[in-house]
């Protein structure tokens, strides 16, 4: 079975655009109509970031997940470089695992990370030849599913000295992350204590 299982995020909320440096590094990213962002001709974005950098080593480790691929759409003349990173004591070893150019795209590619032995993360970053737009992109892996087990996850959180962002913390944790779509949605659990 193949399976989504690492979304690339962006900032869709006005509480979260000021930090999108958490979701991408590059300029600020003007958003198009659904949520599409504009990459204008001959700027780099790299999306190896606090929320998009998949922990590939992790998956391999502690999940039965064989086979990983990144689905990506992006409209227009680019290049794709999809890099992995491995830590070696203090130092931090950046490798291009992948590198293509793509003229006048306008579809979803797949594409198998490959060669990936001594990676402990991987990220991609999209360098703009023209205007571009970027659609859509995601991380799948294949696994068996007779090896799927339910999961449940938990947040817990205190109020004491931070009452005021509990809510907007909330409101950013069910529009952003628990979407209509989400596979977690029914799995996660939100505990707030009131320690004040």
């Amino acid at each position: 079975m193949n399976k989504e299982i690492w979304k690339i995020i962006f900032p869709e909320s006005k509480e979260t655009e000021d930090y999108y440096s958490l979701f991408y590094s590059g300029i600020k990213l003007s958003i198009l109509r659904n949520n599409h962002y504009f990459i204008p001709q001959g700027i780099a974005i790299n999306l190896t970031s606090y929320f998009n950098a998949l922990p590939i080593k992790k998956w391999k480790l502690y999940t039965c997940v064989k086979n990983f691929y990144l689905k990506i759409f992006v409209k227009g003349d680019f290049q794709l470089n999809i890099i992995g990173y491995s830590f070696n004591s203090a130092t931090l070893k950046k490798t291009i695992i992948y590198s293509n150019n793509y003229i006048n795209s306008n579809s979803f590619f797949n594409i198998e990370l490959q060669d990936m032995m001594d990676v402990e993360l991987v990220g991609f970053e999209i360098i703009s030849h023209s205007n571009c737009e970027f659609i859509d992109a995601s991380y799948y892996a294949d696994f068996d599913e007779s090896n799927i087990k339910p999961i449940v996850l938990g947040l817990v959180t205190v109020t004491y000295k931070k009452e005021e962002y509990i809510l907007r913390n909330i409101k950013i944790i069910k529009d952003e992350l628990l979407g209509e779509i989400s596979d977690i949605r029914e799995n996660f659990y939100i505990h707030v204590i009131d320690n004040y």
